[in-house]
C-alpha cells in the first residue's frame, strides 16, 4: 500500500523535464522528485537515501522495471534478516542487442561466482539492492568519487564491517539497458 513506502526519483541533471511524469503518479504513489547537478549514480543514490524517511532503502535504476512483486520480496527477506544487505536478480530485457546480452552475462556470472552460497553472498548490483538506512550510513553510503563500480565498493566495506548479504532471486528487476559497442 501506498502508505509503506515512498518513492524517491533523483533527477540527475538530466535534460529532459520529468515533473509531468511524476505528476502523473502523485495521487498513486508516496513520490518526490529530486532535483541534482549531474554528479553520477553514486552521488544521486545517496542524495535519494538522505531524503527518504524509511527504515529500508531499495535501490534501482531509471532504465530498469521492478516485477510486481519486487518490493515485496525484497521486505520478506528483509523482515528475516533485517541487519542484512539484500540483493535481487535482474534480467535483460534487451536480448536483441547483443551488447546488452554480453553486460547481462557478465553480470550473471558474477553472481554465480560471488553468491554460490545465496546467504552468505559478497556482491549485487545497486539497480536491484535494499538494506537498512542506519547502516547504509554507517558504512558511508556509497563512495561518491566512484562513476561506475560504486555497488562494488558499497558491497565490500558492508562485508568489511561484518554485515551479511543474502541473495534474494524472487525480487526481480528487468533492465533496460541499451548498449552500444563503445557503451559496451
Amino acid at each position: 500500500p501506498r502508505e509503506k513506502f515512498e518513492v524517491m526519483v533523483v533527477d540527475d541533471g538530466s535534460t529532459l523535464r520529468i515533473d509531468d511524469v511524476i505528476d502523473r503518479f502523485a495521487d498513486q504513489l508516496n513520490i518526490s522528485l529530486i532535483h541534482k547537478l549531474n554528479n553520477g549514480p553514486a552521488s544521486a543514490r545517496n542524495k535519494g537515501a538522505e531524503m527518504a524517511n524509511g527504515k529500508f532503502l531499495a535501490f534501482t535504476d531509471d532504465d530498469c522495471k521492478p516485477d510486481s512483486d519486487w518490493l515485496v520480496e525484497l521486505q520478506d527477506c528483509l523482515s528475516k534478516n533485517s541487519d542484512c544487505l539484500v540483493g535481487g536478480k535482474t534480467l535483460n530485457l534487451l536480448t536483441h542487442n547483443l551488447y546488452s546480452t554480453a553486460s547481462q552475462m557478465i553480470c550473471e556470472l558474477s553472481y554465480n561466482h560471488y553468491n554460490v552460497n545465496h546467504d552468505r553472498a559478497n556482491f549485487f548490483c545497486s539497480n536491484n539492492m535494499a538494506l537498512p538506512r542506519d547502516k547504509f550510513f554507517e558504512i558511508g553510503s556509497f563512495d561518491e568519487r566512484f562513476k561506475t563500480a560504486e555497488d562494488r565498493d558499497l558491497c565490500k566495506r558492508w562485508k568489511n564491517y561484518g554485515f551479511n548479504m543474502i541473495y534474494c532471486p524472487k525480487a526481480i528487476i528487468y533492465h533496460a539497458h541499451e548498449l552500444t559497442l563503445t557503451g559496451f
